[in-house]
């Protein structure tokens, strides 16, 4: 069975009831918020489950800067994910070029794969 939960995201946490905050629930987040997500992250990373998920990372980007936003994205939700004490190999599956927000602006919406990693004696690094 699947759930599907929406809360909005955009709120800041204070202003977000103790009880809604979602952590360790969901297999998939999407951040469909535009111009940029980024203020989400750190919430949509708690709201996965210990084991990862994916996220649906939303975002307007230069056209000439696509590349760097997709290593931005991974790199940061890779950071948050330590700080918020999980072990995740982190990795962009897919960006989606959604379409032209602006001239020279693209909708992108990057697939980002988090996943528990093990070291060689299967221990949880």
């Amino acid at each position: 069975m699947e759930i599907l939960i929406y809360v909005r995201w955009d709120l800041p946490l204070q202003l977000i009831p103790s009880h809604f905050l979602l952590k360790g629930i969901a297999d998939r987040v999407c951040l469909g918020l535009i111009p940029t997500s980024e203020g989400s992250w750190v919430t949509a990373v708690k709201a996965l489950r210990s084991e990862g998920g994916m996220l649906h990372v939303h975002g307007n980007v230069k056209d000439s800067e696509e590349d760097l936003w997709a290593a931005h994205v991974s790199k940061s939700i890779l950071e948050i994910a330590r700080s918020e004490g999980y072990c995740w190999e982190v990795s962009i599956e897919h960006v989606e070029r959604v379409k032209w927000y602006a001239p020279h602006v693209r909708h992108l919406v990057a697939d980002i794969r988090c996943r528990e990693t093990k070291d060689v004696t299967g221990t949880l690094c």
